[in-house]
């Protein structure tokens, strides 16, 4: 079934699914989670939601709604010529994590988990409430 958006939508409105613009990478990944959450259901559902697993969905969910708005905002800046401001970025010593292991962004087994000193553990730098 096609879906018609017409064409004076605010594209940043929440009359935009993006499920249903992404159908077939959401069908994907909600597939895949439901693969995930059968490998414990159980504990999944004593967890009242705060199951790791339903923390990531939310974050997974939340990424693909920021990703939606970057690149609307980045599409409108291309359109009219200008450039747009982006306050904040992933720290570049740890990748987004918040945390080093023996100093590393790369996580493995046996490493040492230390804060990130180049975000103090936020996974981003830069000033936020700018632009």
């Amino acid at each position: 079934m096609t879906h018609l958006y017409p064409a004076d939508i605010d594209l940043e409105s929440d009359d935009v699914n993006l499920q249903d613009i992404c159908a077939t990478e959401w069908a994907a990944y909600k597939q895949a989670l439901d693969s995930v959450i059968d490998l414990d259901a159980a504990g999944f559902i004593a967890d009242n939601c705060w199951h790791p697993v339903a923390r990531l969905d939310e974050a997974v969910v939340a990424l693909l709604c920021a990703s939606w708005h970057a690149g609307v905002r980045a599409a409108q800046a291309a359109s009219t010529g200008s450039g747009f401001a982006v306050p904040l970025t992933s720290c570049p010593r740890c990748g987004g994590q918040g945390h080093l292991w023996d100093e590393q962004w790369i996580r493995v087994v046996g490493a040492k988990p230390a804060t990130c000193w180049g975000c103090d553990g936020r996974g981003v730098v830069g000033s936020a409430g700018i632009g």
